[in-house]
């Protein structure tokens, strides 16, 4: 089972992600948590939440993501690495 299952999860209480997907509140752990993290010692199966809520909650856990950093960043320090392996496979 899932923390999508747990009546201590709060539908109401969302925290988006920057880019997808979102975390729910939990009221046992006091913390924002992932709906798609496996039960914890403090789950209580919530038998008024609808699959269709459970499925939700379970999808936005799993497709959050929360980097918000341009891709630009990502593409220079992909550039850098190949050449320092071109530089590394000159010298060796």
């Amino acid at each position: 089972m899932s923390c999508s299952q747990c009546k201590n999860l709060q539908k109401k209480e969302k925290k988006p992600g920057k880019v997808m997907g979102a975390k729910y509140f939990c009221k046992k752990k006091k913390k924002y948590v992932n709906g798609a993290n496996p039960e914890c010692p403090k789950f209580s199966k919530s038998y008024a939440r609808t699959n269709d809520e459970k499925n939700e909650i379970y999808l936005d856990g799993k497709n959050f993501y929360d980097d918000d950093t341009n891709i630009g960043a990502y593409l220079v320090i992909l550039i850098i690495l190949i050449i320092l392996a071109i530089i590394v496979n000159i010298f060796h």
